[in-house]
């Protein structure tokens, strides 16, 4: 009878023991999971935060490509015009020869 009433007063123990065990796990995985999840509110404001200047360097890269494209066209004009400045040079120099030719006569 003694033997039983130590054996149960053993199991009541361990049964005590693994139930302060289990609350310690219990706990531990709710820190955990509270540490999870301000890791994740922190990378969603992380995120939200690059996405904003991945957006605003995508506005700033097409500018850019807008001005570019306006300045080539600027060039273009500047080319074309620079064309047909050569060629008025080219018609005065023609008409200087012939000046020249007319008053050396």
């Amino acid at each position: 009878m003694c033997g039983k009433i130590n054996q149960s007063r053993q199991e009541k123990k361990q049964i005590k023991a693994r139930a302060n065990v289990l609350e310690q796990y219990d706990h531990r995985y709710k820190e955990a999971m509270d540490e999870f999840h301000r890791n994740i509110d922190t990378y969603k404001v992380e995120f939200d935060h690059y996405k904003k200047n991945i957006q605003k360097t995508q506005k700033k890269i097409n500018s850019l490509e807008s001005r570019l494209k306006g300045n080539e066209g600027t060039l273009e004009a500047m080319k074309a015009e620079e064309h047909a400045y050569q060629g008025q040079i080219t018609d005065l120099e023609e008409q200087i020869k012939i000046l020249l030719k007319i008053t050396s006569d």
